[in-house]
């Protein structure tokens, strides 16, 4: 099955779509709408470099991550879900 991005609320996903979200650096989360190599297209139109470090002053977004385990400890979670 193919998997699609969408701009939507996590509730409203239908089957084959996702979102992405990351964290600004003033710690805003934010949906990505549009992922290419290393930079993202933010549901403000923006687009940004990202990585997956806290930084807060690096002109990056931070990607979340599923964790650093098998058992998922350690993930990121910047939605509200």
């Amino acid at each position: 099955m193919d998997c699609t991005l969408a701009d939507k609320a996590q509730g409203t996903l239908a089957v084959g779509e996702m979102t992405i979200t990351v964290k600004d650096d003033g710690g805003t989360a934010r949906q990505v709408t549009k992922i290419a190599g290393r930079q993202v297209t933010l549901d403000s139109g923006t687009k940004i470099a990202w990585n997956f470090s806290n930084a807060t002053d690096d002109a990056a977004v931070e990607m979340e991550e599923a964790g650093t385990a098998a058992d998922f400890t350690g993930a990121d979670d910047f939605e509200a879900d």
